[in-house]
C-alpha cells in the first residue's frame, strides 16, 4: 500500500512539472457544422500538442482557469498553439468566455496563446490576468504573429515583463490581417522595438478598426500607446489610446515615441479618426503626443 501511495505521489509531481494532461473535447468533431467544444485547460492543451488539430473549428463553452500553467514544463508555462512552420489555420470562437491567468516564460520567438495564425479566424476571445515573463520577437497575449487572419472582438489584460521586438498587448505582428472591435489593458515592461499597447507591428495592408488600449507601454524605439509601427499601406481608424507611454533611452536607436503610434511610415499607411490621451515620456528624439514619426503619410481627423 505504501509503494502504491509513493507511486501516485510521484505521478502527480510529474504532471505538475510537465503540465496538465491533454484532454480531448467531449463534444464536436472539428467541422464547421460541429466544432470541437473547449471547456477546460486540458482541452486547450489538446489543441496545442498536435499540428493535425490546427486547421479545425473550435468554440469555447466555459471560463477556463489557466493558473496551473505557472507550474508547467519546469516553469516555462504554456506552449503556444502552432508555430512559424505550421500555423493555426482554423477558427477559434471564444464566445466571450474568459481564459484567466495564462503564464508563459519562454525565451523564444512567436509567443502568445497562439504562436502564429494564417488564413484563420479568431473571435470573441478574452484573456485576463495573463503573464508573459520572458519572450523574444513576435509577442502578444493572443497571438505572436497573425497572417491573413481575421481577429474580432478580442480582449486582453495582463503583463508582459520582457520582450524584444514586435511586441503588442494583444498581437505582436498583424500582417495582411484585420483587427476590429478589440482592446487591451496591458503593462509592457523592458521591451525593445516596435512595441504597442494593442499591436506591435501593423503591417502589409492590415486594418485596425474600432479598437482601443489602456495601461502602460514601455520600450526603446517605435513605441506607441496603441500601435508601435504602422507600415506598408496599413490603416488604423476609429480607435483610441489612453495608455501611458514610457520610453527607454538607448543610444543605439532613434526614440520614436508616440501616445498613439510610435511610427507611421511608407507606402501610404494611414491613421484616421483616432485620438490619444495618455502621457508620453522618455527619450530625446521624436517624442510626440500622437505619433512619434510620421513620414509623409496621412493622419486624418486625429488629435
Amino acid at each position: 500500500m505504501k509503494k502504491v501511495l509513493i507511486f501516485a505521489v510521484a505521478v502527480l509531481c510529474m504532471l505538475t512539472l510537465h503540465g496538465q494532461t491533454a484532454i480531448p473535447p467531449s463534444a464536436g468533431d472539428g467541422s464547421a457544422e460541429n466544432p470541437f467544444q473547449i471547456a477546460n485547460l486540458g482541452n486547450l492543451r489538446w489543441i496545442a500538442e498536435n499540428g493535425a488539430r490546427w486547421d479545425k473549428h473550435y468554440i469555447q463553452t466555459a471560463d477556463i482557469d489557466a493558473a496551473d500553467t505557472y507550474d508547467w514544463q519546469y516553469g516555462y508555462g504554456w506552449a503556444p498553439i502552432a508555430n512559424s512552420t505550421k500555423q493555426f489555420s482554423g477558427i477559434y470562437d471564444g464566445r466571450n468566455f474568459v481564459i484567466d491567468s495564462l503564464y508563459i516564460n519562454r525565451s523564444q520567438d512567436y509567443v502568445g496563446l497562439f504562436a502564429f495564425t494564417k488564413n484563420a479566424v479568431i473571435k470573441n476571445v478574452v484573456l485576463t490576468n495573463f503573464l508573459i515573463k520572458e519572450a523574444r520577437t513576435h509577442t502578444g497575449a493572443l497571438a505572436g504573429y497573425g497572417w491573413n487572419t481575421s481577429f474580432d472582438n478580442c480582449h486582453s489584460s495582463g503583463l508582459i515583463q520582457k520582450a524584444l521586438s514586435n511586441c503588442g498587448g494583444l498581437i505582436g505582428v498583424l500582417s495582411a490581417s484585420t483587427l476590429i472591435n478589440s482592446h487591451s489593458d496591458i503593462t509592457i515592461l523592458s521591451a525593445g522595438t516596435e512595441v504597442g499597447g494593442l499591436v506591435g507591428y501593423n503591417y502589409k495592408q492590415s486594418l485596425i478598426d474600432h479598437c482601443y488600449s489602456t495601461g502602460i507601454v514601455n520600450g526603446v524605439a517605435g513605441v506607441g500607446g496603441l500601435v508601435g509601427y504602422n507600415h506598408y499601406a496599413s490603416l488604423v481608424r476609429n480607435s483610441y489610446s489612453r495608455a501611458q507611454v514610457d520610453g527607454l533611452t538607448s543610444g543605439n536607436y532613434d526614440s520614436n515615441f508616440g501616445g498613439f503610434a510610435g511610427i507611421s511610415a511608407q507606402e501610404n499607411s494611414t491613421i484616421e479618426n483616432c485620438y490619444s490621451t495618455g502621457t508620453v515620456s522618455g527619450g530625446d528624439f521624436r517624442v510626440h503626443g500622437f505619433v512619434g514619426t510620421c513620414s509623409a503619410n496621412p493622419v486624418i481627423a486625429c488629435f
